[in-house]
């Protein structure tokens, strides 16, 4: 739970209308900026470095476009289509970019392993890029020519305006069939863009009367109907809704801005999580709507429709969207790749900027400071960024912003518990714990945990590659989580969240524990996680009334991993696995260097490796029975870049484990190298010992206790 004492400011006046009817019309521009605030805006652009540096990629683009030729593509393809079969996507050179280059059908290299693609597929996906770049033109060409008073920017605006109204084939009669973007959810995305390009340069000169008609008829209102058609649900309903209610405020038409304005408050009441979370995952899926809400939003804003603070209940509201995602973060602001989306997501930046902007909340402003001054994922930037909410609502943020206080989390809608020591964020330790019912771009990683320590995730969800990609199926699949895999199979998809209990932090330590009989027939499996000082502890008991091969696996990120059977006592390697007991791994296309180990005992250690040499993750396990013990390298967040894999391996009825993860340790501290399985009187307890200390652990149905006995020397 996030905490912050501070008093908020009372809202923008521009929110003086906050509840009421926006009225279609008005001076333009009025749906990306209001026309009385450009002159505000010429100023803070010459004033302010921040905001000017993120306004010259977007003039360096205006110039670029302003004297080509523009010609408008053949429908386009699937985006994820342009992909390698190991999930890297392919190159696209510029000057097919601009419409130039050889004719199709083309050939496209993957850049790492240098296999060529060519086929329609592939110039249909080229041709998806080719519109988007053309329709973002028009909008850096609009926004430039409004700021710059630049007529030929604007001219040139307008002609791939009209151009798009020439040929445009018609209205989306289904998702993936009709407009001129293979998906519904792509039109909806870039027209928003070209609405907000037509309401800029509307009223300038640079288009006639009968030219406006036809882009608001024969364009704009006939891609509206197809969205609305094409329903509201998911984040395609987001993006359909937002962009008909954008296409309402910049042609004026009442209708739309109602139908937009009436199915976002149904989505907010009825499909956002109850946890303020969207319900198909959060790293991706949570921000992707709320862009297309923000776009919405400001178009009301600017008509004095107040979204931004509007709610339908407690966490149910736009800026629920941006406070929760807060207490669900890494501490370097990396989100947790839990479900579909991409693996290096980030708070978004220009997003919290818009929020900021908007909402005036000391946690959103505090959230833009920080991640102005680490620039964190500058070095992965998300392909969704809009560098025109920066320059729009790139404010500056507090000086001195006071930090919430960061508490252990359940989210319990998604069904994601975060569990935190509230310390600095540069000695944070934090799990997450997956413990949720499978929803829309779920994955087959129920109970699946999380790693962050030392300022870096270290074990971690890859999420997903691109959808096109044949290695998407083992990104979705147990294997390739830090989970429980049983009989070489996925799990099966659960409806029950599962939940046993959520323990805040205290005495040092906080816990949460969930419970199914979902994921595979017969089998009974309970998984209990704990966070303390030193490490974090996972728990799996799992019945069954049958023999089952159980499969506990943990990744880390590392070049190489040594195993040892016990404190100081080297694994006894068993030969090497054959290519027949490689295929015997888990989806083990995509696994290599297999090799076997028997921990007799059912205790080893695992500690992963950088390649200088430097310990990353310590891993100390213990079984109810000796275990099979097998590392081999599986893939990261694509198929190009590999990480050790341990696989603690145990065929029986019933089965448990117990293991300690452990980042790089603190001179004053000491590894955890041995666990022992204890049971009394019915009561189960765990011994965890290092050379400084012995931790006793109890389970109980309350929750987690834990006792600590010094040693001296």
């Amino acid at each position: 739970m996030l905490l912050f004492f501070a008093v908020s400011v009372s809202p923008p006046a521009l929110f003086a209308a906050t509840t009421g009817r926006a009225v279609a019309g008005g001076t333009r521009p009025r749906v990306l900026v209001k026309s009385a605030e450009l002159p505000a805006l010429r100023e803070a652009l010459k004033a302010d470095p921040y905001r000017k540096n993120a306004y010259q990629a977007i003039l360096a683009d205006a110039v670029d476009w302003s004297t080509r030729p523009i010609v408008i593509p053949a429908r386009a393809g699937h985006y994820h289509d342009f992909v390698c079969t190991d999930g890297t996507r392919l190159v696209l050179p510029h000057e097919i970019i601009y419409g130039n280059g050889p004719p199709e059908p083309r050939s496209y290299t993957c850049p790492f392993c240098g296999k060529i693609y060519s086929g329609p597929k592939f110039d249909a996906a080229a041709r998806h890029a080719q519109h988007s770049a053309l329709i973002q033109a028009a909008l850096d060409l609009a926004f430039a020519g409004r700021i710059e008073n630049n007529q030929q920017f604007l001219r040139k605006s307008a002609e791939i305006i009209v151009k798009y109204a020439d040929a445009y084939p018609g209205r989306h009669t289904g998702n993936t069939t009709g407009g001129i973007y293979y998906q519904s959810l792509d039109e909806a995305v870039h027209f928003i863009s070209l609405a907000q390009a037509f309401d800029l340069v509307a009223d300038t000169g640079v288009l006639n009367d009968g030219q406006i008609r036809h882009i608001e008829q024969d364009l704009f209102w006939e891609s509206a109907e197809g969205l609305i058609k094409c329903g509201v649900g998911g984040n395609w309903g987001s993006w359909h809704l937002s962009a008909v209610g954008v296409i309402g405020f910049a042609t004026g038409n009442q209708r739309l801005i109602d139908y937009g304005i009436t199915q976002f408050k149904k989505q907010i009441r009825d499909q956002l999580g109850s946890d303020g979370l969207w319900p198909e995952s959060v790293h991706t899926y949570h921000f992707y709507p709320m862009r297309a809400f923000i776009y919405l939003a400001d178009a009301a804003a600017n008509s004095g429709i107040d979204l931004y603070h509007w709610q339908a209940g407690p966490n149910r509201s736009l800026q629920a969207m941006f406070v929760r995602p807060l207490e669900y973060v890494y501490p370097n602001f990396q989100l947790p790749a839990i479900n579909d989306g991409w693996f290096q997501s980030w708070l978004p930046l220009d997003l919290y900027e818009a929020g900021y902007d908007r909402l005036r909340l000391p946690e959103i402003g505090w959230a833009v400071s920080e991640l102005r001054r680490s620039r964190a994922g500058g070095a992965f930037p998300s392909p969704d960024v809009v560098p025109m909410w920066t320059v729009i609502h790139g404010i500056p943020a507090p000086a001195d912003p006071i930090a919430p206080s960061f508490k252990s989390t359940n989210f319990d809608n998604i069904g994601i518990a975060t569990l935190r020591l509230g310390k600095p964020a540069t000695q944070e330790m934090m799990l997450t714990f997956d413990y949720g019912r499978f929803l829309g771009h779920g994955q087959f990683d129920k109970m699946g945990v999380t790693f962050f320590a030392g300022s870096r995730l270290l074990m971690a969800d890859y999420g997903t590659p691109s959808y096109g990609s044949k290695i998407l199926e083992y990104y979705k699949g147990t294997a390739s989580h830090n989970c429980i895999m049983i009989d070489n199979k996925n799990q099966l998809p659960g409806h029950k969240n599962g939940l046993k209990y959520f323990q805040p932090l205290a005495d040092g330590i906080t816990a949460v524990s969930a419970e199914t009989t979902e994921t595979t027939p017969g089998v009974d499996w309970t998984r209990t996680v704990a966070l303390c000082d030193d490490y974090a502890m996972v728990l799996d008991d799992l019945k069954s009334s049958a023999p089952h091969q159980y499969d506990c696996l943990f990744h880390a990120e590392g070049t190489t991993v040594s195993l040892l059977n016990g404190p100081g006592r080297t694994i006894p390697v068993l030969p090497a696995l054959s290519a027949s007991g490689i295929r015997k791994l888990p989806f083990a296309q995509y696994l290599t260097s297999g090799e076997a180990f028997t921990a007799r005992a059912g205790s080893f250690s695992a500690d992963w490796k950088t390649i200088s040499g430097a310990l990353a993750v310590h891993l100390a396990a213990a079984a109810s029975q000796p275990v099979q013990v097998i590392r081999c390298l599986e893939p990261a967040e694509t198929g190009t870049r590999q990480i050790p894999l341990v696989i603690q391996r145990i065929n029986s009825q019933n089965a448990q484990f117990a293991t300690v993860l452990q980042p790089a340790t603190d001179p004053k501290s000491a590894q955890a190298d041995h666990i022992e399985v204890l049971e009394a009187n019915g009561t189960k307890s765990w011994r965890v010992s290092s050379r400084l200390w012995v931790d006793t652990w109890e389970d109980s149905s309350k929750g987690m206790t834990r006792k600590r006995a010094k040693i001296h020397p």
